[in-house]
């Protein structure tokens, strides 16, 4: 993908940025473009236009998603610069991941839900969606059996003793197994599973 820089108005980026959010599409991506004078922003059927100066020789697509996250972002610059370079996407100081091509509908995954939720509970600490979604993706699927849905209730009482814990540097992986030994000693003591004669 070649570079390209981009100058406008932060106040109609601004503006165009939220009205496009505001849109329910179906559509997984929107574009991005620019004709020598205009900037171009479409998601489906929507589109708004911004006059800009620069160059940007090919359109580029972004995740939806990335414009409900740019429109609660507080857009600064005056001018306000776009670039793209290494196949992101950079406005002002914010930066996302881009591709000349339109990126693939590929459904909703497995984990969105709990990314959502995850992402919603973390707004306030200024923890994006996307930075939970490579949270999850990086995560090893060996720990999500420690944390299944059939433990939800264990799960509840380590991760309150973790929010005590946390602050002494205790892993919530090390609560877990801690309970779960001391689970399975009470068991075995008890001798619930082992042959009676």
């Amino acid at each position: 993908m070649q570079s390209c820089r981009l100058e406008v108005e932060a106040r109609r980026f601004a503006k165009a940025v939220k009205l496009l959010a505001r849109v329910d599409s179906k559509k997984e991506w929107a574009e991005v473009a620019f004709d020598g004078q205009i900037l171009r922003m479409r998601m489906g059927e929507t589109e708004h236009r911004i006059p800009a100066s620069g160059s940007w020789p090919a359109p580029v697509h972004i995740r939806s998603r990335f414009t409900k996250t740019l429109g609660e972002r507080p857009v600064q610059g005056s001018p306000l610069a776009l670039s793209v370079e290494d196949g992101r996407l950079t406005i002002g100081n914010f930066t996302i991941p881009c591709s000349a091509d339109p990126i693939a509908d590929v459904g909703s995954g497995p984990n969105d839900e709990r990314i959502d939720e995850a992402a919603h509970i973390l707004r306030k600490l200024h923890v994006s969606r996307e930075k939970v979604a490579v949270l999850v993706a990086k995560a090893n699927p060996e720990h999500a059996s420690l944390w299944s849905d059939a433990y939800e209730p264990m799960v509840d009482r380590i991760a309150n003793a973790w929010k005590i814990l946390a602050r002494s540097g205790v892993d919530p992986r090390d609560n877990r197994q801690s309970a779960e030994e001391s689970v399975r000693y009470a068991f075995d003591s008890a001798g619930v599973g082992s042959e009676r004669e």
